[in-house]
């Protein structure tokens, strides 16, 4: 029997004539029906053998192999390549161009669409320093991952107690951030997200795609539901007093210090089942540095 590309000696289902233990813990008893191989004098539960034909991830397997885990990347890598690269291109083109004119454009600030690669940087790496501050509080986090089939990437993911958490770095300086609440007696109510006064609520569903790849990971493993929270983390945003987050549908709308409480809430993953799902998503998101 093929068990969905397994390697070396494949298993087949028989009855066992002797009590037996899978390598997931689980004991099969005597007369029951498991897979047997025989080269190897080895049991594997029915369970283990659907895993593995879905194309599923044992994490507890996973996370007992884990001798050092996998590097986190580097936040705003990708938005510092896309600086550099937008900067030299800029200087190639006006050193075509008179001396005077190079003087003249050396007076000036750099281009808004070229510095906001810059400032997007910073905000990540911001937010990368505050995930690494509650890191002694059992939150694991990976940084700048790409999302499968995109160009786009995943600004942080962070693994807590409590879930998964894919969050995207928002920097509007000095910016007031706000929920308005909308709809009433003849139309659905909703909450859109105000950034300086300005609806901004498709930042919401900008992370829609990345949630999506996150879960679609996630559903290949064996811990069965893992909760995933969209958040979009203003690092230089002024939020309402004593208001530390709010919510736009199901995305939490953080400053870094409501980022540190949302990350580290209680929640059912012990250390090992968040180190597993640490280490499945940094193999299958890969980091875009």
């Amino acid at each position: 029997m093929d068990i969905g590309g397994m390697a070396g000696p494949q298993p087949e289902v028989i009855r066992l004539r002797y009590a037996g233990r899978c390598s997931c813990g689980e004991s099969v008893a005597a007369g029951e029906r498991a897979g047997y191989v025989r080269s190897e004098r080895r049991v594997v539960c029915l369970h283990c053998l659907a895993d593995r034909q879905a194309g599923r991830v044992d994490l507890g397997a996973l996370a007992a192999e884990v001798v050092v885990p996998p590097a986190p990347g580097v936040a705003g890598g990708a938005a510092r390549r896309r600086h550099g690269r937008l900067v030299a291109a800029r200087e190639a083109r006006l050193a075509k161009r008179s001396r005077l004119v190079r003087w003249w454009a050396s007076l000036g600030p750099e281009p808004q669409s070229t510095r906001a690669w810059a400032l997007g940087a910073l905000g990540e790496e911001r937010v990368a320093a505050c995930l690494h501050g509650v890191a002694d509080r059992g939150v694991l986090a990976l940084h700048d991952r790409r999302v499968p089939g995109r160009r786009s990437n995943i600004d942080h993911i962070a693994v807590g107690p409590a879930g998964v958490f894919v969050i995207d770095a928002k920097r509007y300086e000095n910016a007031e951030v706000r929920v308005r609440r909308v709809g009433g007696l003849f139309t659905p109510r909703r909450d859109e997200l105000l950034v300086r006064g300005r609806l901004r609520t498709a930042l919401v569903e900008g992370l829609v795609r990345q949630v999506d790849a996150v879960r679609t990971v996630l559903d290949s493993g064996t811990l069965g539901s893992v909760p995933v929270t969209p958040v979009l983390c203003f690092v230089d945003g002024r939020f309402p007093l004593f208001t530390k987050q709010f919510r736009v549908g199901e995305t939490a709308v953080v400053g870094p210090r409501g980022l540190a409480d949302l990350v580290t809430a209680p929640g059912a993953l012990d250390e090992e089942q968040r180190l597993a799902v640490y280490c499945l998503l940094a193999e299958r998101l890969r980091s875009m540095t």
